[in-house]
């Protein structure tokens, strides 16, 4: 682990700049995450939908205890970047990729920064009436690159 300041807290802008629909800013000024509650969130990106297929059509889940867990799990994510960390990765993805070879997980990542991206694992279980994030966090490049490599070795084997 890097020591002194890795750039993860550094601000990087509010992740709605760039050459964005004003559908998708309205999705990204809309997240305001509750952390003492349940919180849903709009629906993917139409194009995000139709690359993924119908199970994808719904509206977005992030539950408290998610949140709970996320927390503990990522204290390098600070509770005021959880809007732009999630909104930028649900909302203007770069990529979006399988998350898990056994389970209907996809990754969404977006660039926020010259050093860092948002990633949002992302459950799209057809018995679900939601889309549900299971797991958010920053990326250094280094680790965007070996998650790429991860997905797409994923894709191969599928």
């Amino acid at each position: 682990e890097p020591k002194g300041d890795t750039g993860f807290n550094q601000p990087d802008g509010d992740g709605s700049s760039g050459d964005i629909s004003p559908e998708q800013q309205q999705k990204i000024d809309s997240v305001k995450i509750d952390f003492s509650k349940d919180n849903i969130l709009p629906k993917l990106n139409q194009d995000t939908i139709d690359e993924l297929g119908p199970d994808a059509d719904k509206e977005v889940l992030l539950k408290k205890s998610v949140l709970d867990r996320n927390k503990t799990e990522h204290p390098e994510v600070k509770e005021p970047d959880y809007n732009t960390l999630v909104a930028s990765a649900l909302y203007r993805p770069e990529f979006v990729m399988p998350g898990n070879k056994f389970k209907p997980y996809v990754n969404l990542i977006a660039r926020v920064g010259e050093k860092r991206s948002s990633v949002v694992l992302l459950d799209l279980d057809c018995t679900k009436d939601k889309c549900e994030i299971v797991h958010m966090h920053w990326l250094r490049n280094k680790s965007r690159k070996a998650l790429e490599k991860k997905s797409n070795k994923i894709k191969k084997e599928s």
